[in-house]
């Protein structure tokens, strides 16, 4: 994607942009919980957006999650309830094929914190 966040006041007739610093892996917004804001996630920042002042505060994702290469969100069903995942890879493998080397971390308030799943079926560990 690139590390510039684009964006248009005016149905995309003129288009301004910021330099995130780093190439952003995901944008996410919704229209509900986190309507006027804009979440951008890179390797090891998410940037929220603030729709009315046009301006990004970035915050460090912490550092057992960084790099992370991936991520996703939504809401939970019925609810206004977000809910991020990001993916993260351990060890000296480079490949984000290898499931792992990876893992999957969870945060319910928008990426303040951040909990590393570790349930069997997400760990690939065999279950007496």
């Amino acid at each position: 994607m690139g590390k510039w966040f684009f964006y248009s006041e005016n149905k995309g007739v003129f288009w301004s942009k910021i330099d995130c610093t780093e190439p952003i892996l995901k944008i996410y917004t919704n229209k509900s919980s986190i309507k006027n804001e804009v979440l951008i996630f890179t390797s090891r920042t998410i940037g929220y957006f603030e729709k009315s002042t046009k301006t990004i505060l970035q915050t460090e994702l912490p550092g057992e999650l960084t790099p992370a290469f991936s991520f996703t969100a939504g809401t939970i069903k019925n609810t206004d309830s977000l809910v991020i995942y990001a993916l993260h890879h351990c060890g000296n493998s480079i490949s984000q094929l290898e499931a792992e080397n990876s893992e999957v971390w969870r945060s319910d308030d928008k990426g303040k914190t951040w909990k590393q799943l570790t349930d069997s079926l997400i760990s690939n560990l065999k279950t007496a």
